[in-house]
């Protein structure tokens, strides 16, 4: 017999999201909870890290959950806080791509949202960590969960431009990365590196790898389109290639989708519950690495980046219907726990 959830939920909403949320607006939406005997506080952040300290407080202090009121960048920071807990995720949505409600398939209205803390799946899910990585003055960061997918290479250059312009995210949203993504494109020149997965040892000179927990990629690509987010494994897409002509391809291959499946000069999909990726030390750059949108530093030549997954990390918050990034399905009976995986 499972002790029922305690009936307590914390609210971190991010004030500089695009489409954040007035605080009244939130307690609003969380009033049906409270008439059914729910206690919520709601805080708000102040600065970078603060979701991840509040979610870790959170946690701490016994809530069965935790609402990201944010974008794709607070839900990251609420999961770094959370991993490992017993409070499970909550969203809603209000960032620029939202590419975690899009692909958990999470209600859009504050209410609907807010109203999965009682009645939605409480699924448990893996997520990806990564470490390897120096900060701009070459001190080693800890390592970061991400939920959705790590990137290393062009797109960590392109959200390393951005980190300075949130005003600019916050007027034209998705569009506001269109001149770092061209600038970059422009002047990409692939990294050597070695990759090691398993038994494999693969040597390539890297444009763009995507590591995926999941399938979506900024909301519009699904680039790592076999993933799932409670299989144990880490989806691993490279493209790699020099010479404008083979990096034009590689985009417009990943703009047509299906690079998960296709097998072709420059493309390898790989599978694995731990990678590692070693930039050459004759490398003439660092490998820049970004997680869930958010930039997270580089990796030096000579150096290297280590993913693993870290299986059941976190228990996110779901309606209750089969979601096609899971390989488990949410529990038919009221009376099963639903952040119970079923075991063989």
């Amino acid at each position: 017999m499972h002790e029922a959830p305690a009936r307590h939920a914390w609210i971190i909403r991010n004030p500089s999201a695009r489409r954040a949320l007035p605080e009244r607006r939130l307690r609003e939406a969380a009033e049906p909870l409270r008439r059914r005997g729910w206690q919520i506080e709601l805080r708000s952040t102040r600065g970078p890290g603060e979701a991840q300290s509040l979610a870790r407080d959170a946690a701490e202090d016994g809530a069965s959950a935790v609402v990201a009121a944010g974008g794709d960048g607070t839900i990251h920071e609420v999961v770094n806080g959370l991993a490992g807990s017993g409070a499970a995720l909550g969203v809603v949505a209000c960032g620029t791509a939202n590419v975690w409600a899009g692909e958990a398939g999470l209600p859009t209205s504050p209410e609907r949202a807010l109203a999965l803390v009682a009645s939605g799946w409480r699924a448990r899910l893996d997520l990806g960590e990564v470490d390897g990585i120096e900060d701009r003055d070459g001190v080693l960061c800890p390592s970061r969960y991400f939920l959705l997918m790590c990137g290393m290479g062009l797109d960590g250059t392109v959200v390393r431009t951005m980190h300075g312009r949130p005003a600019a995210k916050r007027l034209l949203g998705r569009a506001a990365f269109a001149p770092a993504i061209a600038r970059t494109a422009l002047g990409a020149q692939s990294l050597p590196v070695r990759v090691t997965a398993g038994r494999r040892e693969l040597h390539r000179e890297l444009l763009q790898g995507v590591a995926g927990n999941t399938r979506g990629y900024g909301g519009l690509l699904r680039l790592t389109g076999d993933a799932r987010a409670d299989d144990g494994m880490i989806d691993l897409l490279l493209l790699s290639g020099a010479g404008r002509r083979r990096q034009a391809e590689l985009v417009a291959w990943a703009l047509r989708g299906g690079l998960h499946r296709r097998r072709a000069p420059g493309v390898d999909y790989l599978r694995e519950s731990a990678l590692a990726l070693t930039l050459d030390a004759a490398a003439h750059a660092a490998l820049e690495v970004q997680a869930d949108g958010e930039h997270l530093g580089a990796v030096p030549p000579g150096t290297e980046l280590r993913l693993r997954t870290a299986p059941g990390a976190l228990i996110a918050l779901l309606p209750r219907r089969p979601n096609a990034f899971l390989a488990a399905s949410p529990p038919s009976g009221r009376g099963v726990r639903s952040d119970e995986r079923p075991r063989s």
